[in-house]
């Protein structure tokens, strides 16, 4: 059997009923936090260009899925989900899986609630889908990135490189795809795989999320309709494995995963971001708050400070200059320039607008400087962590240090229930009327029991501001 195959049997098994109830409450939540984020960023402008470029492309077309944040909008199941997919991920503040190295949820979610609503299925459905979409993921990111980011250290953005299989698990599942539809599905999201870390920093990065959600739909449709593709396009010479990851394929570590049934949600577990800018600025962010709430110094106080990375992170911030917001969440520099100015930590709003003009940030930025230390994680691209360590020396010629393994959010170190339900109001307050919003609460915290997704939609879009352009 290729290895196609054994994924493909393995979907078909991912019932909720299957599953520990632990990873689909874990998965519920993390459904919810994806949603917020695709409110969040409904109505910003990647989004709203989007929508215009496809209500000009499709709008003659079937309507049968909502532009989330347009009050009700709809297109075609195809083109709402790539839009909600760039929503989903336009604020980077949606969760990472390590393994993937990138973002799962804003690669399933958008197709799945977009399907669903097309095929008035219910809360259940669309949880399952979602959760199985996600271990896919997972799956697939243990055998083409190993334990080392191998596929990742080409510099695939592998939110829609690897993300795209989970979607077209997902949209195989709803569309009750047979093992051997869902076979070409993926062999077909092998060739349709793409996504540069060269555009992160800019809007194309939230394009990836949207493409691989579009995608997973597009590709389950037509193996349905009798499209052919290789069963074996993953091992095959010419195939995906030799031309993305070095021809190597952790079958082991597959084949493991689906042989003991454990959930990603669970082991590795799924980062919950509290922060709404790339992960490997995360721990930096933790490292100079930690140190400032211990040591009560100010930015006056602050003579200079070193960031020691892992070379994962100095590869994805690219930005020690960071001119514009977008970039800003690609910066160590200016990550910890936004907790020394504020003296809190960042949320959307230090990440909202375009160009960076604060100029106490710009003049702070100056001061910080980020270094590869390998003893970090053994010279590798990846150990499993995205630990940094700094160095913060005053003007009285203190030096003070810090290191975080675990950064807040991870599942080592996770965010309380009352802190989601606080990021989820944050993200929804963006695009929505507060006081006609809280249904959308409930509705999720018994999302198994809702008898259509469509009443979610409709809920969503009732409480949705009029878009400002």
């Amino acid at each position: 059997m290729t290895i196609l195959e054994k994924v493909a049997d393995y979907t078909l098994t991912l019932q909720l009923e299957k599953m520990k109830p632990d990873a689909v409450e874990t998965g519920r939540s993390f459904f919810m936090d994806t949603l917020g984020c695709i409110i969040a960023g409904s109505q910003q402008k990647p989004s709203l260009i989007a929508f215009d470029f496809c209500k000009k492309m499709y709008g003659e077309e079937r309507k049968s899925a909502t532009v989330f944040g347009s009050g009700g909008v709809k297109l075609n199941t195809c083109g709402a989900s790539f839009i909600n997919g760039i929503s989903s991920h336009f604020h980077d503040y949606d969760d990472m899986l390590p393994t993937l190295s990138g973002h799962p949820s804003a690669a399933v979610l958008p197709c799945v609630l977009a399907l669903c609503e097309e095929l008035n299925k219910s809360g259940k459905d669309a949880l399952e889908a979602y959760i199985a979409g996600v271990e896919i993921v997972d799956i697939m990111s243990r055998g083409l990135n190993s334990k080392t980011l191998v596929h990742y250290s080409k510099g695939w953005h592998s939110t829609q490189t690897i993300g795209i299989f989970g979607a077209a698990a997902a949209a195989g599942l709803l569309l009750g795809l047979t093992k051997k539809e869902l076979i070409t599905a993926f062999s077909i999201a092998a060739s349709e795989s793409c996504g540069l870390q060269g555009n992160f920093g800019t809007m194309t990065k939230a394009f990836h999320a949207g493409r691989a959600s579009e995608k997973g739909i597009l590709v389950a449709r037509l193996a349905q309709s009798g499209f052919t593709a290789n069963p074996d396009i993953m091992e095959m010479d010419g195939g995906y494995t030799k031309a993305t990851a070095d021809g190597f394929l952790d079958k082991d570590w597959m084949l493991e995963r689906m042989q003991t049934r454990e959930s990603a949600f669970i082991d590795p577990g799924i980062t919950m971001k509290p922060y709404p800018c790339c992960k490997c600025t995360h721990n930096i962010i933790d490292d100079i708050w930690n140190l400032m709430t211990k040591y009560k110094f100010k930015n006056d106080d602050v003579e200079k400070v070193l960031v020691q990375a892992q070379p994962l992170s100095v590869a994805c911030l690219k930005y020690p200059e960071a001119k514009t917001m977008l970039e800003g969440k690609f910066s160590a520099q200016y990550g910890v320039a936004l907790v020394l100015v504020n003296e809190k930590l960042p949320g959307i709003p230090h990440f909202d607008g375009t160009e960076i003009t604060n100029q106490r940030v710009l003049e702070t930025m100056k001061k910080v400087q980020m270094v590869q230390d390998d003893s970090i994680a053994g010279g590798k691209f990846f150990a499993g962590n995205w630990e940094t360590r700094m160095i913060v020396t005053l003007k009285d010629g203190r030096e003070l240090k810090e290191s975080v393994v675990y950064a807040r959010g991870e599942a080592q170190n996770p965010m309380t229930q009352g802190q989601v339900l606080d990021k989820f109001r944050e993200c929804m307050n963006i695009s929505l009327f507060p006081e006609k919003s809280e249904t959308v609460v409930d509705m999720l915290q018994n999302l198994a029991k809702l008898s259509s997704v469509r009443e979610l939609v409709g809920a969503i879009e009732n409480a949705a501001r009029p878009i400002a352009r």
